[in-house]
């Protein structure tokens, strides 16, 4: 990670370049809550004081003082934005408070008719976190998942609930950021195909999923590749699955 001592880092898109990544990765870490971006270009890591631990005599201060300015740091070391509303570095005297209190009453007003960029940017983050929670919330209605991430449910496991938690995260990540298409193996599907595909898991595909990993021998090399095809095609494998377990019972 090209971050400095404070977890700014000047050119994300080089980054980006560099790992082979697209910009949707990018707005997939801001909506996600991992980085916070400013209308400089400029990026922070959102918990790198977490993270990380730098010896005073070796701790370099981010020449970022302006970005740096718009943030606050929880007692765990994570980075939050403050309201650009909010910051006004004002050393007025005591008399001048109520024309300093004016001062950001129309700072506010402006800001509310004519919305900076960085505003519109921020607006348009919280609409695409939205639309993220939105496909999370239908995913884990889909499947049940309070009922089958209960301990006390009879086909749940010891370490099942981590196994559907990825498994949810791998079918969010092929809805979104919302492509045209999704790459499922060596073939790309219209996205709207593998969303109606996927809308059809329940909970028994899911626990199908889950028990064909666990009975899985071979080493899998890439698993979110794995993952991806095996969830994109288990409403019609799992039908053979199925007849194969019946078959199973009944013939031994």
């Amino acid at each position: 990670m090209r971050a400095d001592d404070d977890g700014f880092i000047s050119s994300p898109l080089k980054i980006l370049r560099i790992a082979n990544c697209s910009e949707d990765d990018l707005k997939l870490l801001i909506v996600k809550g991992y980085i916070i971006s400013f209308d400089s270009g400029v990026v922070v890591v959102t918990h790198w004081k977490m993270q990380n631990s730098i010896q005073k005599d070796r701790y370099k201060k981010t020449i970022y003082e302006n970005e740096k300015s718009r943030l606050t740091i929880s007692k765990n070391g994570t980075y939050t934005l403050m309201d650009t509303a909010c910051i006004q570095n004002v050393t007025e005297t005591e008399s001048q408070d109520s024309t300093v209190k004016d001062s950001i009453v129309k700072v506010r007003l402006n800001q509310s008719i004519n919305p900076s960029s960085d505003s519109i940017d921020r607006i348009d983050g919280l609409k695409n976190k939205s639309t993220y929670n939105d496909y999370i919330e239908r995913i884990k209605d889909n499947i049940s998942y309070d009922e089958i991430t209960d301990m006390d449910y009879k086909m749940i496991k010891h370490g099942d609930k981590e196994r559907i938690d990825e498994i949810i995260d791998v079918m969010v990540d092929m809805l979104y950021p919302e492509k045209p298409t999704v790459k499922i193996g060596s073939s790309e599907y219209p996205h709207e195909v593998v969303k109606s595909r996927l809308y059809k898991i329940t909970s028994e595909h899911i626990i199908y999923i889950v028990d064909c990993l666990a009975k899985t021998t071979t080493e899998i090399k890439n698993m979110t590749a794995y993952l991806r095809t095996t969830i994109y095609t288990a409403p019609t494998t799992y039908n053979n699955y199925v007849t194969a377990d019946v078959n199973n019972l009944m013939y031994g």
